[in-house]
Parts: structure tokens; sequence; C-alpha cells
């Protein structure tokens, strides 16, 4: 049984755009956040804590690892469950911790590698929008950005405004003031982030 607060068919079409804030590499001053005042911005992990720079009503958090971050101010949509496809078994994310603010749980199905729009068409888990409905079930290609782009798709967005996820900037490191690097198929996360727009026909910028 998935819990939830947030029931998931209220975030389908909702949105136009989208922002998504990942910690990578970036010469966007986060203190201007503060310019979308209306857009829903997705923060990935340890970015949610630059959510106080937004006044954007809309604000939602994405992440796996809800036992690093169980209390954040934006709603907390948490990736509970992984599907390994090119496994016979199903890796869960096994904790007893909750989001402590507003949240949705939803499950992803991990694909492994894709590597063109035409192969990812005929992917059979490339849900249309009322089979995601059903199952609670969106894309993972690596990252827990690759989820985040799904879901802004289900959302409605047509074009994303990405900060610190630019799979051209040559480097796995993350920006000096998140800290750290990429540790899981950063390759993957890169050619991924460029993948799923193309997909699903979503215009991009990248700040």
């Amino acid at each position: 049984m998935l819990f939830s607060r947030l029931k998931l068919h209220q975030m389908k079409d909702q949105f136009d755009r989208v922002v998504i804030v990942g910690s990578g590499p970036t010469h966007f001053k986060y203190y201007d956040l503060i310019k979308f005042q209306k857009e829903p911005i997705f923060f990935i992990n340890q970015t949610h804590q630059l959510s106080h720079f937004s006044p954007s009503p809309h604000k939602y958090f994405f992440t796996h690892h809800i036992s690093e971050y169980s209390n954040v101010l934006p709603t907390t949509i948490w990736i509970r469950r992984r599907y390994l496809s090119q496994h016979s078994y199903s890796g869960v994310v096994k904790t007893n911790i909750r989001p402590k603010n507003k949240y949705l749980t939803v499950d992803c199905r991990v694909l492994g590698y894709v590597g063109t729009p035409e192969l990812l068409k005929s992917h059979p888990w490339v849900l249309n929008k009322n089979e995601i409905l059903k199952r609670k079930c969106f894309l993972a290609l690596f990252g827990t950005i690759t989820t985040a782009i799904h879901f802004a798709w289900f959302c409605g967005a047509k074009k994303i405004t990405f900060i610190g996820c630019n799979p051209s900037s040559g480097t796995f490191e993350h920006d000096p003031r998140m800290g750290g690097k990429m540790i899981y198929a950063p390759e993957r996360v890169h050619e991924n982030t460029l993948l799923l727009p193309q997909y699903f026909d979503i215009q991009v910028e990248h700040l």
C-alpha cells in the first residue's frame, strides 16, 4: 500500500513550465530563485536547502533517500520503490521513516541503458498518463532527476528550465556550493537528462 497525503491525480497536466534545480555546476546565483514567483520548482536531493529563496507556491522535493531528508520545507515526492527491469528481483527502499511534511509516494522502474529516443518509444515501461495514475510508477533512467523529468511531463510541462543540471558541463562534480560529486552512473545520468526531454518533446533551457 502506498501512503500519500497528496494525490497523484492532482498533479496531472497542471503546469506548462517547470524549473528543476540540481546540484551540478552552474553560474546561477541561487538567490535569483526569487525570480520564479509562480513557476513550479522541483528540488533534487540536497538542493531542497535552496527552497527558501523562491516565493513560488509550488515547490516540490524529489528524493529516493528519505532517511536523509525526512524533514524539509517543499512538498516531498518520495520515490519509495525501485523496480529493476533488468533483474528478476525488485529493489525496495527499506525504512520506517516517513516524510514529516506534505508528501506523495511514487514508484519507479529502472530501465538501465536506453540510448536514443527511438529505442525508448518501444519500451514497455514508457506509460501513458492514465497508466501512470493506475500504477503510480515513473521512469528511473539512473539518477533522481530522470524521475523528476518524467514527473514534469506528467504534470503537463512543455518547457523545463534546468539549474545545475547541464549534461554539457563536462564534469561530474557538484557545484562547490553544494559539495560532493555524482557517485552513481554519472555518464548515464547525463545521457538520460538529454534523452527524456527529447523523447517527451519538452523544450529546455540551462541556467
